[in-house]
């Protein structure tokens, strides 16, 4: 899990509830190889015990994913199921008059548990 922040080693220490960052699979460090990139991160956070991860397909604008994310976790504070909570952040921004392209709200999907 080379170019993750934190560190990959981190994720025994910090448990399995935390967040982490990464580069898509294109732009890791040290090239793709079998069993890297989003197989093989998602695969080692549901051993480690994180049910569901929210990855991006594409490089993403760090405002408007800043933007939505504080959305989404919003939604599922007030209670909604996951899968609605991503919905509904993707709608704010969509209509937010900046943000319509998909560029910024469609790049995001979960990986395991959805609901």
């Amino acid at each position: 899990m080379m170019g993750c922040s934190p560190p990959a080693k981190s994720l025994i220490s910090t448990g399995p509830r935390s967040w982490w960052s990464c580069p898509p699979a294109t732009r890791a460090r040290g090239g793709q190889r079998s069993g890297e990139g989003i197989v093989g991160l998602t695969w080692a956070l549901f051993v480690a015990g994180a049910p569901t991860q929210v990855l991006s397909q594409w490089a993403v604008a760090d405002a408007s994913t800043a933007q939505l994310m504080k959305s989404f976790y919003a939604n599922l504070k007030a209670g909604r199921a996951k899968g609605d909570a991503l919905r509904r952040a993707s709608l704010v921004l969509m209509k937010d008059g900046q943000h319509a392209h998909p560029f910024y709200w469609a790049p995001f999907v979960f990986i395991g548990d959805w609901r």
